[in-house]
């Protein structure tokens, strides 16, 4: 069995605040192990989803699963629904999936505007349930939606959301050249004050500037 790489420091959140392990932790790597995930820990991430919170509970989220170690010609089913990109590197993935959301709510058929937030949420949940597992998450918005359909029989009312990528983390070598920098680079994202607003549009909020 190929040895597991330890985790990379430089991928570990450095947060202004306090948060959870599991936050800090979670990064979306592109080079996956060759190691099979076992079904109960497919089982127990899609649980996790399936307990997110939704708009009037519709829970409208439907998910696309493919284990490359279970069953091999499903897997490759959902290998060619993802852009050519990211084909080139999502193979090493033990396991694939795809989201989809209902577009309409099925209590009076309106359109459900918050579905695709919900479907976002619920893959969230997913993924800080794989990390808790150590376990990778890579979510991917490059898919090809036609083939989606044509391939799952997608029906009108859902939409295809994005691609996941899930296993455990590899080494960045395997990659192909060009993708193995941003494999090891340090993890960034903006202040609290880039993006929380209080009074005016782009105005950082008191709550978040004053300590």
């Amino acid at each position: 069995m190929e040895t597991l790489p330890a985790l990379r420091p430089q991928k570990i959140a450095d947060p202004d605040h306090d948060i959870l392990d599991l936050f800090a932790e979670r990064w979306s790597p592109r080079a996956f192990a060759d190691r099979p995930v076992r079904p109960e820990k497919i089982r127990r991430m899609l649980e996790a989803a399936r307990w997110t919170m939704s708009s009037y509970n519709e829970q409208p989220w439907r998910y696309a699963v493919a284990s490359r170690h279970e069953n091999a010609d499903e897997y490759e089913r959902l290998l060619h629904c993802l852009s050519d990109g990211n084909q080139e590197w999502a193979r090493t993935a033990p396991v694939l999936m795809m989201s989809f959301y209902k577009t309409t709510f099925s209590h009076n058929g309106h359109e459900n505007q918050a579905a695709p937030h919900d479907v976002g949420a619920a893959s969230a949940a997913l993924t800080f349930q794989a990390t808790a597992m150590d376990l990778f998450v890579h979510q991917m918005a490059g898919i090809k939606k036609d083939v989606i359909r044509e391939t799952y029989d997608v029906p009108d009312d859902f939409e295809p959301m994005a691609g996941l990528a899930v296993g455990y983390l590899g080494d960045p070598e395997r990659l192909p050249d060009g993708r193995r920098d941003a494999e090891r680079s340090p993890r960034s994202r903006k202040p609290l004050d880039g993006f929380v607003f209080g009074e005016d549009w782009d105005a950082p909020a008191a709550l978040v500037t004053d300590e």
